[in-house]
C-alpha cells in the first residue's frame, strides 16, 4: 500500500510541475513600462537604439487600439531596442530590451492607459 502512496505523490507532483509550467508558456509577456502606483502611461516610443540616436519606429500596423512594431531585424543587426514610457505626471522611464525580442504590441485601454508587451 506505501508503494501505492509514493507513486501516486510521485504523480502529483509531475502533474502539478507540468501544470505551472505549460501556464508559464502560456502566460501574456509582462508589460514593458514599470508599473508606477497612481501614475499610468499616457505615451510611448519605440527607438532602434538609444533614444538619443532619435530614431524612432513607426508601427507595422495601426489597428484599433493597437500597434504592432516588428523589430526582430533590429537585433540581427547587432542593435537593440530601447522603448520609452512617458506616464501622466511627466515621468519619462527608457527601458533598453537587451533581450532579443521579434515583436512589440503597443494597446490602449478604455482608461486611456497605454502598454506595450514584447515577444
Amino acid at each position: 500500500m506505501s508503494l501505492n502512496r509514493d507513486v501516486m505523490k510521485r504523480l502529483l507532483l509531475i502533474s502539478a510541475a507540468s501544470f505551472g509550467i505549460a501556464n508559464a508558456a502560456c502566460a501574456a509577456p509582462p508589460d514593458v513600462c514599470p508599473a508606477r502606483p497612481g501614475d499610468k502611461v499616457k505615451s510611448l516610443n519605440v527607438f532602434d537604439g538609444k533614444p538619443e540616436d532619435m530614431f524612432n519606429l513607426a508601427p507595422d500596423d495601426q489597428g484599433a487600439g493597437q500597434d504592432t512594431f516588428t523589430v526582430g531585424e533590429i537585433y540581427k543587426a547587432g542593435r537593440m531596442v530601447t522603448i520609452r514610457c512617458i506616464y501622466a505626471s511627466g515621468t519619462v522611464t527608457d527601458v533598453e530590451l537587451k533581450d532579443k525580442v521579434e515583436q512589440c504590441k503597443a494597446s490602449e485601454k478604455k482608461s486611456g492607459e497605454v502598454t506595450i508587451q514584447c515577444h
